[in-house]
């Protein structure tokens, strides 16, 4: 066993010290393994939402809900396409509303901020900007660093899209 030593005197710990330093450094790496654990699960949420963002994963999700048989599975692909292609559209022309809101209100509130407020206004959006929306074909984002995006719903408050 490894003896922990007190440096000034060159003795051995006394035991209530030796017992704190520890659980302190098992409190540290349980810390950090909890950082990498939760790292994990949102690359994980992350990479599942992406892929289901695709025109693969969407139609590989409709069809293990439907389970379509053979004769009805290019049919029923088709219509999924369809619904995902104005899906798509339709995320990315609210993306480009929302940027547009966005720095209509950068504008506005510009002159009611003082110098120091601005610069942290500017800081903040020039952070959000690092981090640009999904590409448009739903694929991987471009930046690696991109890891954000809403907690998945609990399966039971889902609700049917309208089209």
């Amino acid at each position: 066993m490894i003896q922990l030593y007190n440096l000034s005197k060159n003795k051995i710990m006394k035991p209530k010290i030796k017992s704190f330093i520890i659980l302190f450094i098992t409190l540290l790496i349980g810390i950090a393994i909890g950082f990498e654990l939760n790292g994990i699960l949102n690359r994980h949420r992350f990479e599942s939402e992406q892929k289901a963002r695709s025109p693969q994963g969407f139609i590989n999700f409709f069809e293990d809900l439907i389970k379509p048989d053979t004769n009805q599975k290019k049919e029923i692909e088709t219509i999924i396409l369809k619904y995902h292609s104005r899906l798509d559209n339709i995320r990315q022309d609210n993306m480009q509303k929302v940027s547009v809101i966005i720095d209509s209100m950068n504008i506005e509130l510009k002159s009611k901020l003082n110098k120091e407020q601005s610069a942290r206004l500017d800081a903040k959006l020039q952070e959000m900007r690092k981090f640009p929306p999904p590409p448009p074909n739903g694929g991987p984002a471009p930046d690696p660093r991109w890891k954000r995006g809403p907690a998945p719903m609990p399966e039971g408050d889902r609700r049917p899209i309208p089209f």
